[in-house]
C-alpha cells in the first residue's frame, strides 16, 4: 500500500515538473505568437477607418502615446516625437485652418475623409534602427512629389515608394543612420522626414511651400 501511494505521489510530482518546463519553454514567446512581418497583419479596420498597430509594426517592442512612439525591448528604452510644417507653420499632431483639419498625424487613417494622414514607426531591431512610414489616398494625390530625407546630417534622400498595405493606406520603409544615434539610443540627432521637400530643404531648414513631416 505504501509502495503504491509512494510511486503515486512521484508519478503526480513528475507530471508537475513537466508541465512546469513547458511553460517556462513556452512563455516567453507568448508575447509574440501573434506578430506577422506581413504589413497587412499590422493593420485593423476600425470604425474611423483603419488603425496602425505600433506594438505589431515593432514585434512588441513599442507602442503609441498619442504621437509618440515609445520603444522597450526589455534593454533598449527610447521614445520618438513627430513634428512637421505646413507652407511655414509648425504643428506637431495635426494641422487646421480655421473651421477644418487639413493634415493628422496619427495611427488611425481614413483614407476617404480628405484629410492627409501620415504616421512614421521607428524601430530598433538588434541594434539597428529602421522607419515604417504610412501615409493614406489623400497624401498620395495632394502632396507631390513625396520624398524621404533621412540621417544625422540629413544626407539620405530618395522618391517614396508607394506600397500599398490596406485599400487607401500606403508604407515605405527605409534604414535608418545607426551613427545618428548615441550608444543606448537615448539621444538622437537628425532624423527621418517624409513630403515635397529636398536635400537643400531639410539641410537650409526651409520651410515655405512646403508640407513635411518628420521623427
Amino acid at each position: 500500500m505504501e509502495k503504491r501511494l509512494m510511486f503515486g505521489l512521484v508519478l503526480i510530482l513528475i507530471v508537475i515538473v513537466a508541465v512546469l518546463l513547458v511553460f517556462q519553454v513556452e512563455q516567453p514567446n507568448a508575447g509574440r505568437d501573434y506578430y506577422s512581418e506581413n504589413p497587412d497583419d499590422w493593420i485593423s479596420t476600425s470604425k474611423d477607418g483603419y488603425r496602425i498597430d505600433v506594438n505589431k509594426v515593432t514585434g512588441n517592442r513599442g507602442y503609441s502615446s498619442g504621437t509618440d512612439i515609445q520603444i522597450n525591448d526589455g534593454i533598449i528604452q527610447t521614445g520618438f516625437s513627430h513634428e512637421g510644417w505646413f507652407h511655414d507653420v509648425y504643428f506637431t499632431n495635426e494641422f487646421s485652418n480655421t473651421t477644418d483639419t487639413i493634415l493628422r498625424v496619427s495611427p488611425i487613417m481614413d483614407p476617404d475623409d480628405g484629410i492627409i494622414d501620415v504616421y512614421i514607426v521607428e524601430d530598433i531591431i538588434e541594434g539597428n534602427p529602421k522607419t515604417m512610414i504610412f501615409v493614406d489616398e489623400d497624401w498620395k494625390n495632394r502632396i507631390k512629389p513625396t520624398n524621404i530625407v533621412w540621417g544625422a546630417t540629413y544626407s539620405n534622400f530618395r522618391s517614396f515608394q508607394y506600397t500599398m498595405v490596406k485599400p487607401g493606406i500606403y508604407m515605405d520603409t527605409i534604414q535608418d543612420e545607426r551613427s545618428r544615434f548615441n550608444e543606448d539610443f537615448t539621444a538622437s540627432r537628425g532624423g527621418v522626414a517624409v513630403g515635397n521637400l529636398t536635400l537643400e530643404n531639410i539641410q537650409t531648414e526651409e520651410t515655405s511651400n512646403l508640407v513635411f513631416v518628420r521623427i
